[in-house]
This record gives C-alpha cells, structure tokens and sequence, in this order.
C-alpha cells in the first residue's frame, strides 16, 4: 500500500481546491452545445489557449458563444456610472474633463474615477480613465432609484429637468444648448445627464472601425460582479497572469474598449460572464429598442430589462442559463430598426425559469412596425421546461433604410390549458441568445 506523503497530499489538495474553483462557468457553443459548471483553464498568456472543460474557447468549427457564472446574478447598476451606446458600463464618478490637443479647448473626454479595480498588477492603483464623450448614452453621478432613459434631458439634483438639444463640457461645468437657448450648469448640481439619441448602428460600425477593421477579429465582452460591462476584441485584448497561473484571481485581462483613452485590467476572478461574437453575428441585446409597447390586463406588470428576467434573475429556461437576451412580461413588444442589409434572425423563446409550471404564452417575431407581416410563431409555451426556436428567419432584402423587427411575447388570453393560469398571471417570458446576421459585404462598406 502506497503511503502519502504530507507534500503528496498538500499537492493533491491544492490541485482539488483549484479545480473547484475554476469549475465554475457554464457555456454554449455556436451550434447549441453546452458545458454545465466546467473549469475554465489556460486564459493567462497571448500563447495559451482557453478552454472550457477542455473544449477551445475560439473554435475555429464550433465557437463558444458565452460562458458564464451561474452563481452570480446580473449586478444592480452601480450608485454612479458611465453608460455606453451598445450598452458598455464603467462604474465611477465623472470628475472633470479634459482635451488631448492643448491648442483645442474643446473637451473630447472626461475624467473618470472608477469604482471597479483597474489596476495595472505590476503597479500602483489605477484612479483615473479618460473616457470619449462621442459614444456616451448617460453619466449618473447618485443614482438614488433606476430612471427611465429620457434621451437628451439633465436632470437636476434639486429634481428639475432641463431638455437639451447638445452638450459641451468645461471642466466644472457643462453648456446646454436648449429649446430656450444656452444654459450653464455646475457639475456639482447635476444628479445625471442623458445623452441624445444615436443611432445604435451606426455606432456599431463605428465601433467596428476600431476593434474589427478587417473584420477577421473576434469580440468579446466581459461583465463582471460589480457592474463593469467593457466591449473589445481578439485585437486589443492581452491575457497575463501574475503568481499561480491555475488560479483565475491570478488572471488579468488588459483591454482597451474604443470609449478609453487609456488601456486597462480585467481581474479576471471577478468576471460573471463573457460573450463572444463575429462582427456579422450581432447579439440583438446590445440594441435598445426603438419602440416598446407593453399591455397588461390588471394594468401593471414587470418592465423589459436586457439580459436578465423581467424581474432582474440570471435568464434562465429549459433548466439551462443563458448568456444574452430579453426579458419581458407577456403581452410586450420589442422594436428594433434593423440594417438593410439585416439577413436573418433566430433566437430561443420560453418562459423563464421564475414562472415554474406556470405561465401560458406565444412569441411571435414580425416585420413592420404594423405587424403587417408575421414571419414565425411559436406553439403554445406552458411552463419554464419547454423552450421553443424560432430558427432561422430570413428578413427580407431592404434596398434602402431600415427594416423594423419587432418581438411579440403574447399572453394566451383566451387559450389556456384546463388548469392553466388565467390572463398574464406568471407570464414573464424570456427571448434567448437572439442574434441578427448582417450581410458580410455591406457590412464591410459600412464600416470602411
């Protein structure tokens, strides 16, 4: 009988407790495989090659498309925060801006101190990120309870509102251009500023410009526990470990998303989730809505939110997660302006896991904001184990303009089983994974 040693045993022992904590990342691929509670290796130089449960991370065949930590729940929006186009996130405070040419009075990006570790781990703490002002969707500096986004208003600390039709920055203060004409506001009493509306496309191309030129990239985007959401690519992305490289706290991602000025540290042992996509492959979440439409039969129900439920869990159907997507309360509508060169959709449809044995619903997916043209419909959903495709849909060619998408998640008023809940009781419902194809060419020509 083989005796152990104690340093045997030591060794055994760490090996154990490194592999637990890894194995802690679900995944699917690009076909629909899965990995449940998998350990995620080898993610800490530029020469290894990530896996997931020994499967490649950047398959050349079979891609994952996300993996994620089912023991985390999507973060609540930090007390104060940067908001991106595309949805992005940097947590921290706005304290000033800033011009990169000093013969340029005009600021191109503020000051950002980060709530969120950002350090560089061979050097001091990180304070200060210079952030462009070109993409921002909002700046909360309290954000005492979640506001709807009001595109170009600033809301004051003392509760007023002031609509504004553009925005410059000096460094303790901003000049509104307003209906009314030119206003002056202090920083210091501004409780948060909405940006007016871009457009979402055209921002992703323009992101594009700079992540993916040659289109041969791979983006990825990483959440993490306390609320950081970064976009980059295979391009500007650095993998590095610092001590025990089995260890995931040991791995630090360096990044450079195209709102920073300045390139800076992912620990990776605070990650939630990463998503990974072609430039042509669009995960739908990363569009707001043009339009919502929402009905309820007792005149109240749970808002829209992306990737999360309705009511703020881990998105979750067919007793799997999954890594993006809608969460909404049966009957919404979800709107979205797409390219025309949009080629098709797909996504999985069911009710959420919060639902139970409950809920009776149908989804739909549209084209025009009429809902002239239905192009699927699901059969009827009842209960969270069922989780139903739509397949792939094919949108129509668009010679100009855009194409309006529009998502139906309905109540089965009327059509429910024997036994089976009445009008929208228990119908919060998810869209899964969507995703939009873009044709590769005219994608090309938009972003060049």
């Amino acid at each position: 009988m083989t005796r152990l040693t104690a340093a045997t045993l030591a060794t055994l022992l760490l090996f154990s407790t490194v592999s637990a904590e890894n194995a802690r990342f679900s995944g699917r691929t690009r076909n629909g495989d899965r990995v449940s509670n998998g350990e995620l290796a080898e993610w800490h130089d530029e020469k290894s090659q990530p896996k997931l449960d020994g499967r490649s991370l950047f398959d050349a065949n079979n891609p994952f498309r996300w993996i994620l930590d089912e023991s985390s729940p999507p973060p609540p929006s930090p007390k104060a925060y940067v908001e991106f186009v595309g949805g992005d996130r940097l947590p921290g405070r706005v304290v000033g801006g800033g011009s990169d040419t000093p013969f340029d009075r005009r600021l191109d990006h503020v000051l950002v101190e980060p709530t969120v570790p950002l350090d560089d781990p061979n050097s001091g703490r990180t304070t200060q990120v210079r952030v462009a002002t070109r993409s921002m969707r909002r700046i909360v500096w309290d954000a005492k309870a979640p506001r709807r986004l009001q595109p170009g208003t600033l809301f004051h600390l003392d509760g007023r509102e002031t609509a504004f039709r553009t925005l410059r920055w000096s460094e303790a203060a901003v000049l509104l251009l307003t209906p009314g004409g030119l206003e002056t506001v202090s920083v210091r009493d501004v409780s948060e500023i909405h940006f007016p509306e871009q457009d979402e496309w055209e921002a992703y191309f323009d992101e594009l410009a700079t992540l993916d030129p040659d289109g041969d990239a791979t983006l990825v985007r990483w959440e993490t526990r306390d609320g950081l959401v970064v976009t980059s690519s295979s391009n500007r992305f650095t993998p590095t470990s610092r001590g025990d490289r089995r260890r995931h706290e040991n791995w630090h991602h360096l990044v450079q998303p195209v709102w920073s000025l300045d390139p800076f540290w992912i620990r990776f042992g605070g990650v939630r989730s990463v998503r990974f996509w072609k430039a042509n492959e669009v995960p739908l979440s990363r569009v707001r809505p043009a339009e919502i439409r929402r009905e309820s039969v007792f005149g109240s129900s749970w808002n829209w939110r992306a990737d999360s439920s309705a009511q703020g869990t881990t998105l979750r159907a067919g007793g799997h997660p999954h890594g993006w997507g809608f969460g909404v309360h049966a009957r919404t509508e979800l709107h979205f302006d797409l390219p025309a060169f949009a080629e098709s959709f797909e996504s999985d449809f069911g009710l959420d896991a919060l639902a139970g044995s409950g809920g009776c619903v149908r989804a739909a997916v549209h084209l025009g904001s009429d809902l002239g043209r239905r192009l699927h419909e699901s059969p009827l959903v009842v209960g969270s184990v069922t989780v139903h495709s739509t397949g792939t849909v094919r949108l129509p060619d668009a010679k100009e303009g855009t194409t309006r998408l529009v998502l139906v998640a309905d109540m089965a008023r009327g059509a429910e089983p024997a036994g089976g809940d009445p009008f929208d009781v228990r119908d919060v419902c998810d869209w899964l994974d969507p995703v939009v194809r873009l044709k590769s060419e005219e994608l090309a020509n938009a972003v060049r």
